[in-house]
């Protein structure tokens, strides 16, 4: 086990001191509620007045620490994990995502324009808009 600096995106974005451990990343449980906004509690894992029970905390990782990818499974959400870089994401959960998809409403981001200036989506509030989106892979 290599002690690493291990940043997490969620709806935020955090950098704490955990470890790397056969491709895995766990970070310190005092630093899972800074690092992802859940907390694990005698009931389980909690975020405000939501639950999700955990069975077995050995399920969550080693004494201590949470590994990211367990955290995620029991949480019913993706995540994206690059060990070598010290990087998670997690993932919004399928119900959460399709809710999102049905309000029709789109998150705000931040892009960069031909000239490199910053635009944002809330930048054209109350105006129609059409969002075009394309990858080249």
């Amino acid at each position: 086990m290599d002690a690493a600096s291990i940043t997490v995106i969620t709806d935020h974005e955090a950098t704490v001191e955990g470890f790397r451990s056969d491709g895995s990343l766990l970070v310190q449980e005092e630093a899972l509620t800074a690092t992802t906004g859940w907390e694990l509690k005698p009931q389980g894992l909690c975020q405000g007045d939501v639950c999700v029970p955990v069975r077995a905390r050995a399920e969550l990782g080693p004494s201590g620490l949470i590994d990211v990818e367990a955290l995620g499974s029991m949480l019913r959400r993706p995540v994206a994990t690059e060990a070598d870089h010290g990087l998670a994401v997690i993932g919004m959960a399928a119900s959460e995502a399709a809710e999102t998809m049905r309000s029709l409403r789109a998150p705000d981001f931040t892009v960069p324009d031909l000239e490199g200036n910053d635009v944002s989506l809330r930048d054209f509030a109350g105006r129609k808009r059409l969002l075009v989106a394309f990858a080249s892979w």
